[in-house]
């Protein structure tokens, strides 16, 4: 029987400070098993689900109007778990990956699912061009970095007037209720993002999920 319930404000997985080489050796081994580990599956007596990606990609999908073709750039890919989630749902777009591990991004290559991938330290800037993607989406990357602002604002560089930027992330990351200068929130939820429990005990971090889209012609 689960003995409590504790809502978790912060969940960081790696080591504090959060440094760039702490998340590239963070990941280094763990990548092989990442899935496995948030699949919601009984390992060892503990299970840990993982709502957040369908959760994004249900309400990023709702307000977008994507057509065959369109760029998506998902930032901090990982594995691939976002855009296998909305490659599930809209087949037709063109997805390009990023990260900063290369272990978890050989992950995410196996599943076919990325157009485009590439090793990249998103905090230190983006390397496309202005206006780059329709869509740029990411999902829990902003716990393993230190400066939110800037990737947010590299973020709405690279995406296209009349495009879109989704984010999720934990509620105590980011900005709640973030405003980004030059786009118009279309929709904004709180929730659950991770669920960790084992026969105890239950952990649970909240996220907020929003969408922009970027003001001017599409």
């Amino acid at each position: 029987m689960i003995g409590w319930v504790h809502k978790v404000e912060v969940q960081k997985t790696i080591k504090d400070p959060t440094t760039a080489e702490d998340v590239v050796e963070e990941f280094r081994d763990f990548a092989a098993i990442y899935d496995q580990e948030v699949s919601g599956e009984n390992l060892q007596g503990r299970t840990i689900h993982y709502p957040a990606p369908a959760r994004l990609t249900k309400l990023f999908l709702s307000a977008a109007k994507l057509k065959a073709g369109d760029r998506c750039l998902d930032v901090a890919t990982g594995t691939g778990i976002l855009t296998q989630k909305i490659k599930e749902r809209r087949s037709h777009i063109h997805m390009t990956g990023v990260d900063i591990s290369p272990e978890m991004l050989e992950q995410a290559r196996a599943k076919q699912l990325l157009d485009e991938i590439e090793v990249v330290n998103a905090e230190k800037g983006l390397p496309f061009a202005t206006g780059a993607f329709k869509a740029v989406v990411t999902c829990g990357v902003f716990e393993f970095i230190q400066n939110e602002r800037r990737l947010v604002n590299e973020m709405a560089r690279v995406t296209a007037p009349g495009g879109y930027l989704a984010i999720a992330a934990l509620k105590s990351d980011v900005l709640d209720d973030i405003q980004i200068p030059g786009f118009t929130r279309l929709g904004y939820e709180e929730g659950i993002g991770y669920d960790i429990r084992d026969a105890e005990s239950i952990e649970q971090s909240d996220y907020i999920f929003a969408v922009y889209q970027k003001n001017g012609p599409a």
